[in-house]
């Protein structure tokens, strides 16, 4: 994992980082697994599946946000 997160920090300039975050929190990224699963639930539906999957998604950026952006340490 350190040679993935020193790689992506080569490629990317720290603010093509931080927009990429700023950008999968508001929502201006389209989440793959949701689009070919036929978008999202009605506003009044709660699908467990979908509560659980987008927990998940939020642990994961915000772990890779503690990796890649160093002043969240």
């Amino acid at each position: 994992m350190p040679k993935f997160v020193v790689r992506i920090k080569e490629i990317f300039a720290q603010g093509e980082i931080e927009e990429f975050f700023h950008d999968a929190e508001s929502g201006r990224i389209p989440d793959p697994v949701k689009m070919f699963n036929g978008g999202k639930p009605q506003d009044d539906e709660l699908d467990e599946a979908g509560v659980i999957y987008d927990a998940e998604k939020i642990l994961l950026i915000e772990n890779a946000k503690r990796l890649l952006l160093p002043e969240l340490r």
